[in-house]
C-alpha cells in the first residue's frame, strides 16, 4: 500500500485527488483479474481511487464507471478529458498532398492508397479478431482496392496469430500489419487514410479517435463507452459486437464519396490539454480551500517510537523514557518494545506496545505519520531491526557498529540472517570487503568486529528513510561504512544539572565507573591503576556501579583479590536509580574509558556530567567532541601508571575539580533532553 498511496498521504487532513482514466478490468475482471499476482496490486489501487477525495476522469463514461463500479459519488468526480498532442493535425499541403507523400515516401513497406487505418493495440476489447471478419465479409474488389493497415506492436506469437487468422479469412494479400510506428509516422498514415476504423468494445478516452480526426481523416467507430463523446455523430457509430454492423459501416463509408467528404470536415470535438489543465486546476483549488479549512484544526502528529524501555537492562530503556517525556504533549505517541509488556513500567498518557504488533497497531487506526527507532547493540532490538527492514522511518543510531545487535538476532531468530550467521550476512552485504574467514563466524566478537573494522550498517542505512546519530565521529563512522553521512541530530542528553551550589570537598576521594561492566571499559587497567592510587592517597576507594557479564564479573573479584584491594574496590551489581544517583553524587570523579568505540556516545558519561562530577575519559571516538573544560581526555591505551597520575592529579586538585565541576554543569545544561527532544523534531519535520 506504501507504493501506491505513500504513508504520509494517508493523514485525514489532507484532500487527495486523483486521475482516473479507466476501470476496464474492474469492468471485465474474467479478462484482465483472473491473474492472482495482477488482481491484488489492481483491488489495492481500486481502494486508493475509492478513498480519494475527488477524482478527475478523463471521460464522462469513466465518471459514469467510478460511480457504479467504486460506489464513488458523481458529485466527486470532475471529467477533464484529456487531448492529443498538437502534430496531430491536417498535412498542410491538403489530403491530395499527404497521399501524394505517402506514396513517395511510404512510412513502412507494401501500403497501398486508399487504405483502411485501425490504429490498435492486441489485447481481447480492441477488437481485432471481429474486424477481420468484417473485412472479410466484404466483396474482394473491395478489399483490393481498399488494403487494411492494422497499426499496432505485437510479439511473434501475436504476429503469427495475425497471420492465422488472416490466412483462414482468406484476407492475407490485403492485411498489412506495421508493427511498432512512431507518432511521426502515425500522423502522416492517418493524413493519408481513406478511412479511419476504431472498432474497440471499452475505453477510457479513445484517443486514436481524436487524433484521427484531428489529421482531418473520416473516423467511425464503436457506439460504446467514451467513444460516443468523441465521435459524436451516431452514424458515424456501429455495434462493436455484432460483427454485420461493422462491416456495413465499412460498405457504406468506403462506397460513399460525400460521407467521407463529411466526416473529413468534420470538427473535432474540444478535447485539448488547455482544457485538461483548466478544469484540474480549477479543481485543485477548490480543494485546496477544503484542505485550508481542515488544516486550521491540524491534530498533533501521529509518531510511533520504537525503544526499550526501563526497566530493561539498557542505557537506551532510560535515554527512552526522559525523551518521552519531552516528546508526548508534542506528538501523539505511541511505544513499541521488544519483550513482553510486564517487562517494562506503564507511562501515564502514552500507549505502549509489542514492536510485533506494529503493523495491526498501524492498520488499525489512523496511518503514523513518522516511525522513530532507537537501534542500539542490545538484545532488546532484534524485533526493532526487523521492523526498520520492513518500514523503514527514522533510525536513530546509538552505535555506529551494529555486529552486536546482529549477534542478538543470532541468537534468538537465525532465520533472519544469510543462512543463520552473522559472518555470512557480512559477506553478502560487503563482498569482497572482508576475509573469507570472517564469513565463517557465527557471531562477530566485539574485539574482533573492531579489529576488522566491520560496522554492518549497510542494511540499516538502505531500509530507512531517514538515519540520525549523536556524534560527527559516528557520522563519519557510518559514512565510510556505507556512502550515505547522516545528520547529526544533537549531542546525547543530559538530564537537568544537579548540585550546582554545592562546593568541592577536598577531602573525598571516592571515585566511580557507572554504567555496564565490560572488558571494553577497561576495568582491569582502571583496578590496576586503584593499586598505584591508594598507595598515594590511601583513603581513594573505586565503586564499579553497574552490572556485567558473570564470569567477567568473577575475574575481576580475582583480579581485585590479587591485587590486595578487596576494601578499596567495590562492584555493586545493577542498584535502581536512587541509589545511582546518590552514588553518582557523591563521587569525588567518574572514571569512564573504552579500550575502543562503536561510534556510541556514552549515556554514563552524560549523568556524571548532570551530576557535576569530574570525568575522565578515553579520548576515543565521540568523547573527543566533548569539551576539555568539562572533562579530562586520557590517550587511547593508556597504562594502569598514567591513568594513576591523571587520577592522584585531579583528586589532589580540587580547585581544578571545581572548575571541571562547573564545566560539567554548563554543558549539561545546554545540552538537556528538552532540546534533544525539539531537535528531534525538527529532523522529522526536515
Amino acid at each position: 500500500m506504501d507504493d501506491v498511496l505513500p504513508r504520509p498521504f494517508r493523514d485525514p487532513i489532507w484532500r487527495r485527488m486523483a486521475v482516473l482514466y479507466d476501470l476496464i478490468p474492474l469492468r471485465f475482471p474474467e479478462v484482465y483479474l483472473t491473474n492472482e499476482a495482477l488482481r491484488h496490486p489492481y483491488l489495492a489501487r481500486v481502494e486508493v481511487a475509492k478513498a480519494m477525495d475527488h477524482l478527475l476522469a478523463i471521460s464522462e463514461a469513466t465518471a459514469q464507471d467510478a460511480e457504479a463500479l467504486l460506489a464513488h459519488p458523481r458529485t466527486r468526480t470532475t471529467v477533464v478529458g484529456a487531448g492529443a498532442d498538437e502534430r496531430f493535425r491536417p498535412h498542410p499541403g491538403g489530403r491530395s498532398a499527404a497521399i501524394a507523400e505517402m506514396a513517395a515516401r511510404p512510412p513502412v513497406p507494401g501500403i497501398r492508397p486508399g487504405y483502411v487505418l485501425n490504429p490498435s493495440g492486441i489485447e481481447p476489447r480492441k477488437n481485432i479478431d471481429r474486424l477481420l471478419e468484417a473485412y472479410a465479409s466484404l466483396a474482394p474488389e473491395r478489399r483490393a482496392a481498399h488494403q487494411l493497415v492494422l497499426v499496432c506492436k505485437t510479439n511473434p506469437d501475436e504476429a503469427a496469430h495475425l497471420a492465422a487468422t488472416a490466412a483462414e479469412l482468406g484476407v492475407s494479400d490485403d492485411l498489412l500489419v506495421t508493427g511498432y510506428v512512431g507518432d511521426e509516422d502515425l500522423v502522416r498514415l492517418y493524413q493519408a487514410a481513406h478511412l479511419v476504423v476504431f472498432p474497440s468494445l471499452y475505453e477510457g478516452f479513445g484517443l486514436p479517435v481524436l487524433e484521427a480526426m484531428q489529421c482531418g481523416a473520416p473516423a467511425i467507430c464503436s457506439d460504446s463507452s467514451s467513444l460516443k463523446e468523441v465521435q459524436t455523430d451516431p452514424s458515424a457509430r456501429f455495434d462493436p459486437h455484432d460483427v454485420g454492423a461493422i462491416a456495413a459501416a465499412l460498405d457504406r463509408v468506403l462506397d460513399d464519396d460525400a460521407e467521407r467528404a463529411r466526416l473529413e470536415a468534420q470538427e473535432p470535438p474540444e478535447f485539448t490539454w488547455e482544457r485538461v489543465a483548466r478544469g484540474a486546476v480549477d479543481q485543485i483549488r477548490r480543494l485546496e480551500a477544503e484542505a485550508g479549512r481542515h488544516r486550521s484544526a491540524r491534530r498533533r502528529p501521529r509518531v510511533a517510537l520504537v525503544t526499550p524501555l526501563p526497566p530493561q537492562r539498557s542505557g537506551i530503556a532510560t535515554y527512552a523514557a526522559r525523551m518521552i517525556e519531552h516528546l508526548k504533549d508534542a506528538v501523539e505517541l505511541t511505544v513499541f518494545v521488544d519483550g513482553g509488556l510486564e517487562e517494562v513500567t506503564p507511562i501515564p498518557g502514552v500507549a505502549v506496545h509489542e514492536t510485533h504488533a506494529f503493523h495491526s497497531i498501524d492498520a488499525s487506526g489512523r496511518p503514523f505519520d513518522r516511525i522513530v527507532t532507537f537501534l542500539g547493540n542490545s538484545s532488546f532490538h532484534v524485533d526493532a531491526l526487523q521492523l526498520v527492514r520492513d518500514v523503514g522511518g527514522t533510525v536513530l543510531l546509538h552505535d555506529a557498529r551494529m555486529t552486536g545487535l546482529y549477534s542478538e538476532v543470532q541468537k534468538a531468530r537465525p532465520d533472519r540472517l544469510v543462512f543463520g550467521s552473522v559472518g555470512m550476512t557480512v559477506g553478502t552485504r560487503y563482498p569482497d570487503r572482508y576475509r573469507k574467514a570472517i564469513e565463517m563466524q557465527w557471531i562477530i566478537p566485539p574485539d574482533l568486529a573492531a579489529q576488522s573494522g566491520i560496522h554492518l550498517l549497510a542494511e540499516i542505512v538502505a531500509a530507512a528513510d531517514q538515519v540520525l546519530v549523536h556524534s560527527g565521529y559516528a557520522a563519519t563512522l557510518t559514512e565510510l561504512d556505507t556512502g550515505v553521512r547522516p545528520a547529526v541530530a544533537f549531542p546525547i542528553p543530559c538530564i537537568e544539572p544537579r548540585g550546582l551550589d554545592e562546593p568541592v570537598d577536598p577531602t573525598n576521594h571516592r571515585l566511580v565507573s557507572v554504567g555496564i561492566v565490560s572488558p571494553t571499559k577497561c576495568p582491569v587497567v582502571l583496578i590496576e591503576a586503584m593499586a598505584e592510587v591508594r598507595r598515594r592517597i590511601p583513603d581513594a576507594t573505586l565503586t564499579f556501579v553497574g552490572d556485567g557479564p558473570e564470569d567477567h564479573i568473577a575475574d575481576l573479584r580475582r583480579r581485585i583479590d590479587d591485587l590486595g584491594l578487596t576494601d578499596v574496590v567495590t562492584l555493586t551489581g545493577h542498584v535502581d536509580d536512587e541509589t545511582f544517583d546518590r552514588m553518582l553524587a557523591e563521587a569525588a570523579a567518574a572514571v569512564q574509558l573504552r579500550a575502543f568505540t562503536n561510534g556510541e556516545s556514552s549515556a554514563a558519561v552524560m549523568d556524571a556530567l548532570s551530576a557535576g562530577v569530574p570525568t575522565v575519559v578515553t579520548a576515543l571516538g565521540a568523547m573527543t567532541e566533548l569539551p576539555d573544560d568539562a572533562v579530562v581526555h586520557v590517550r587511547p591505551g593508556a597504562t594502569a601508571d598514567e591513568l594513576a597520575d591523571v587520577l592522584c592529579d585531579l583528586l589532589a586538585d580540587p580547585r581544578r575539580r571545581g572548575a571541571l565541576r562547573a564545566g560539567a554543569h554548563a554543558y549539561a545544561g545546554a545540552n538537556g533532553f528538552e532540546h534533544a527532544a525539539r531537535r528531534l523534531l525538527e529532523a522529522l519535520r526536515a
